[in-house]
């Protein structure tokens, strides 16, 4: 699931709306359970579905649902599944982190634990480059996903896309040379309009989710994407090798550890900036001043240690004020404040950062860079 999705899914109105989040594992034996785990949810969304409504008006829902089910594949999937079924929509996304399980009809999709999901987690692009074929992945945190599109679009018309093989013709090769054309420019130039082929479908991908690429391939690949490519801008780093046959299982463990490294001294520049902030004034730190200058529609960027957690609630008399669990005090309602923070920041336009744990022990784990 990328932001893009993200939108698609809230942007949906329209009764019923069935959400169905299941947790998944990676690795045996925990991941035999998952079938099963979400066929029970997905017989608990039907029996809410035929209470509310007559079964031949929700018939056709129930059979999405099936369809999505059955098309899952339990070997490949992340910390959870998510699947949304409307009159028009039947979706289903393999996504990263934990989940409690969790069923939703509503006249718009569940989606708030999601959104949570993706601001925590590190996500990427990885390229990798080869004849046989070049291949997609989208990275959330250790896990990549292979991109799969279909040989045809919606019309049945034969389309390009990942993964991507390289087609030489022989008998094009021939006729060049036939006509006077050297065989090393012929090569060449065929190998040239491949990348850039690679570089346009690469680019259909970062318009709608504009992360950072991890490029592999092997050297001379890589050099020619590089001389070619629009989207230089985007390459954290390279890695040489090709790995057209490698599994994403192996090619995780290859990316996950300087991708892990790349994002960690990212984060930890953004402290340098916001310890730089200070003498501009233009900071806060700490739930309760960094809530106070988001209700105001100033916080340009929250900076949150990765696994900070505070129980509370907005204080129900004063919405600026935040009220925090006690040891003697504690209530059913309260909830991670934290969520609360970065929810209002969001709604507000503005960005999110998560770094290591830590880093701002000194301003509460919690701090905000200001637009004024």
């Amino acid at each position: 699931m990328n932001r893009h999705d993200l939108a698609l899914i809230q942007a949906y109105q329209g009764y019923p709306a069935v959400t169905i989040i299941s947790p998944t594992h990676r690795s045996i034996p925990d991941r035999q359970q998952d079938p099963t785990m979400l066929k029970n949810l997905v017989k608990e969304a039907k029996a809410k579905l035929t209470q509310e409504l007559p079964q031949k008006q929700v018939q056709h829902l129930l059979d999405k649902l099936d369809a999505l089910v059955a098309d899952i594949d339990f070997s490949k999937t992340l910390d959870a599944i998510a699947l949304f079924v409307s009159d028009t929509i039947a979706k289903s996304f393999m996504v990263p982190g934990t989940v409690q399980p969790h069923v939703n009809i509503d006249s718009t999709f569940f989606t708030k634990p999601l959104v949570r999901m993706l601001q925590r987690t590190v996500r990427y692009w990885v390229l990798s480059i080869s004849e046989k074929p070049t291949r997609l992945f989208m990275g959330n945190g250790d896990g990549l996903v292979e991109i799969l599109e279909p040989d045809n679009n919606s019309f049945g018309v034969p389309q390009n896309g990942f993964p991507f093989p390289y087609e030489g013709s022989d008998e094009s090769a021939i006729m060049a040379i036939a006509t006077g054309d050297r065989a090393g420019d012929y090569f060449d130039n065929h190998k040239k309009n491949y990348i850039r082929t690679i570089d346009e479908l690469l680019s259909k991908f970062l318009a709608q989710d504009p992360l950072p690429v991890v490029l592999m391939g092997t050297e001379k690949n890589m050099t020619m994407f590089k001389e070619l490519s629009n989207n230089n801008q985007r390459i954290m780093f390279t890695i040489e090798g090709d790995h057209a046959r490698t599994t994403v299982e192996n090619l995780s463990k290859l990316v996950w550890p300087q991708v892990d490294e790349y994002f960690t001294e990212q984060q930890k520049q953004k402290v340098e900036n916001f310890k730089q902030s200070i003498g501009s004034l233009k900071h806060a730190f700490g739930a309760q001043a960094v809530w106070f200058a988001a209700q105001e529609g100033r916080v340009h960027e929250l900076l949150v240690e990765k696994d900070f957690r505070i129980l509370g609630q907005v204080d129900p008399e004063n919405k600026m004020h935040l009220i925090f669990e006690t040891e003697a005090e504690s209530k059913d309602s309260y909830t991670d404040l934290v969520n609360i923070i970065i929810d209002d920041v969001i709604s507000k336009g503005g960005a999110v950062s998560f770094v290591p744990n830590g880093l701002l022990k000194e301003y509460d784990r919690i701090a905000a860079l200001l637009r004024y």
